[in-house]
């Protein structure tokens, strides 16, 4: 168990650290966010479900293969937060009513992700599953809220650099 820990402590880590330069946003990098946008609403959807099945898995006592699939979710966690680094970045730009929730919202993912790390140090697996599922799971569901929005600002982004 203390093995997987480990990493998962470590997947927690990247996604909060790994630098997102994307300050210079070049047009394919606008266009591949445009093309995910579509899928980013499964994608999270997908991805509530497996934070959810990890969090009854600690609940149930299986805390090594529920730590296992949290490092798994993790990884899908950072490269959904790439995505919205940028579209955060696009939408920033645009003339989207609700530009600055992006941002907020990618913040406020990132926070939940701090205190997972911290229930992970003192390995409250009950407090590290309320977590998850109150914390992570209800918020990546919010994203439908926003999506919407996303996808107009990245295809204005995208139909005035074709411009």
């Amino acid at each position: 168990m203390k093995s997987a820990l480990g990493i998962t402590h470590l997947a927690l880590q990247v996604v909060k650290t790994r630098p997102m330069n994307c300050t210079i946003m070049r047009p394919s990098a606008i266009a591949l966010a445009r093309r995910t946008s579509s899928s980013a609403v499964p994608f999270v959807d997908a991805l509530v479900l497996e934070y959810v099945e990890i969090a009854r898995g600690l609940r149930e006592g299986d805390s090594p293969v529920a730590l296992m699939a949290l490092c798994r979710a993790n990884e899908r966690l950072e490269r959904f937060l790439h995505f919205l680094y940028v579209a955060s970045d696009v939408v920033a730009g645009s003339s989207v009513p609700s530009r600055n929730l992006v941002h907020k919202y990618r913040v406020r993912v990132l926070e939940i992700v701090d205190r997972m790390e911290a229930i992970l140090e003192q390995m409250d697996f009950d407090g590290l599953a309320f977590l998850i599922e109150r914390g992570i799971a209800d918020t990546l569901r919010q994203y439908k809220s926003l999506a919407n929005e996303v996808e107009w600002a990245l295809g204005d982004r995208v139909q005035a650099q074709a411009a």
